[in-house]
């Protein structure tokens, strides 16, 4: 069966008002039918038939440009085809973060509001399909923009960040990881 992502948009519970103040990701995935398969019935995509996560290095200089590697792994049965995978490829990443300690630790109090989202601008959106094959993996370099723009005298901090693709048909995010800036 080839899976496409549905029209679920589950980006961060805390996005939605959820008490944890921890970004949680899930979506919803539908068959080529449109018809939804239940979380039961997919226990597979629920232990994660895509993934994104951080790859590499999570350590940043203030000043220099914040490079990250994002992987997009399919680690499912089945081939996965992402419809709209942009051109650049760093296009493909939003990020949200938040500052926090060297724990990943938020304020309980902590609202929608107080996440910062950086969404790649395209004016001419230029795109192909993806296809990933079971146990392939795609490695996307995007820039977090703000640690190059930090004054030169930047003590140094954590943030906690969650990369999200920039797909038109579905929503899916990283879990939330931390990102040390260094002055």
């Amino acid at each position: 069966m080839k899976l496409k992502f549905g029209a679920g948009l589950a980006l961060l519970a805390v996005l939605a008002g959820c008490q944890s103040s921890q970004p949680v990701i899930s979506t919803e995935i539908v068959d080529e039918n449109g018809k939804t398969i239940q979380p039961a019935a997919n226990q597979d995509y629920i232990s994660g038939i895509i993934t994104v996560l951080p790859v590499g290095n999570t350590d940043l200089v203030a000043g220099v440009p914040g490079m990250l590697t994002i992987a997009v792994h399919n680690g499912g049965n089945s081939r996965i085809e992402l419809p709209y995978w942009l051109v650049p490829e760093s296009a493909n990443i939003i990020f949200h973060y938040i500052p926090c300690d060297e724990n990943g630790n938020i304020p309980e109090n902590t609202k929608p509001e107080d996440w910062t989202t950086q969404t790649p601008v395209v004016h001419e959106p230029l795109y192909y399909p993806l296809i990933l094959m079971p146990g392939n993996t795609s490695p996307v370099r995007s820039e977090l923009s703000f640690v190059e723009k930090l004054p030169a005298d930047y003590a140094g901090g954590y943030y906690l960040v969650v990369a999200e693709l920039n797909q038109k048909d579905f929503k899916i995010g990283s879990m939330p990881f931390v990102v040390t800036v260094y002055p």
